[in-house]
C-alpha cells in the first residue's frame, strides 16, 4: 500500500512538472508581429488655368448640383486601365474620401476662383443663383502607355428665375500622363484633368448672354 501510495504521489509530480514545462513552453513562443499598412490615401489637388485675355466676362454664380461617378471607380482604390474591357486597381492607392465628394469639392473650388464665376454647393442658402451644374465622369484613369483618361459630360442648368440660357458639353482631358509606375503622379494628372474641366464649364458660362 505504501509503496502504490508512493508510486501515484511520484506520477502526480512528474504530471504537474511536465505541465508546468509545456505552459512555460507556450509562454515563450515568438507572437505573430503586426504587419505594417502600406496603403497609401489620395485626393485632388484643385488648380485654376490661368485665363486668357478677354474672358472675364460678366459674373455668373453656379450650384455644383450633382457628380456622377461610374461604379467601377466609386469608393476603389486608384484605377489603370489595361484595355477596352480590363482594369487593375491600384489595391495599395486609395482615394481618402468617396471620388464622387472629392470631384465636387474641386470643381466648387476651381470654379469659385475662376474670372467670372462664382460657385456654390448644393444647400447653400443662397436667394439667387444662375446655373445648376450636373458632372457625369465618363473616365477617371490611368492607362498604359503612361497617359491618364480624364472625361466628362457637364450640363448647365438655367435656375429657376435664371434669365441666362442653358449650355451643355462633353469635356475630354488634354495631354493628360503620367509617370506609369506611381500613384502619386496619376493623382495629379487626374487633377489637372479637374482643372481643365473647371476652366472648360467656366468659359462655357462667361460665354452666355
Amino acid at each position: 500500500m505504501k509503496s502504490q501510495s508512493h508510486s501515484r504521489c511520484r506520477r502526480s509530480v512528474l504530471l504537474l512538472l511536465a505541465g508546468g514545462g509545456l505552459l512555460v513552453s507556450a509562454c515563450s513562443l515568438p507572437l505573430p508581429q503586426a504587419q505594417s499598412d502600406l496603403t497609401r490615401y489620395f485626393l485632388l489637388q484643385e488648380g485654376v488655368k490661368a485665363p486668357e485675355a478677354g474672358e472675364t466676362g460678366p459674373g455668373c454664380v453656379i450650384r455644383v448640383e450633382r457628380v456622377d461617378v461610374p461604379a467601377y471607380l466609386l469608393d476603389k482604390p486608384l484605377t489603370v486601365r489595361r484595355g477596352p474591357n480590363e482594369i487593375r486597381y491600384l489595391e495599395a492607392a486609395r482615394w481618402a474620401e468617396p471620388l464622387d465628394q472629392d470631384l465636387a469639392r474641386n470643381l466648387m473650388l476651381g470654379l469659385d476662383a475662376s474670372p467670372g464665376v462664382a460657385a456654390i454647393a448644393r444647400g447653400s442658402r443662397v436667394d439667387k443663383w444662375d446655373y445648376d451644374l450636373r458632372i457625369q465622369v465618363t473616365a477617371c484613369e490611368g492607362a498604359w502607355g503612361k497617359k491618364v483618361s480624364f472625361a466628362a459630360n457637364w450640363t448647365l442648368r438655367s435656375a429657376p428665375g435664371s434669365s441666362r440660357p442653358g449650355v451643355a458639353g462633353a469635356f475630354v482631358g488634354q495631354n493628360l500622363a503620367w509617370d506609369g509606375t506611381s500613384a502619386e503622379s496619376l493623382a495629379a494628372a487626374l487633377s489637372e484633368g479637374v482643372t481643365q474641366l473647371c476652366a472648360a464649364v467656366a468659359a462655357a458660362a462667361r460665354a452666355q448672354p
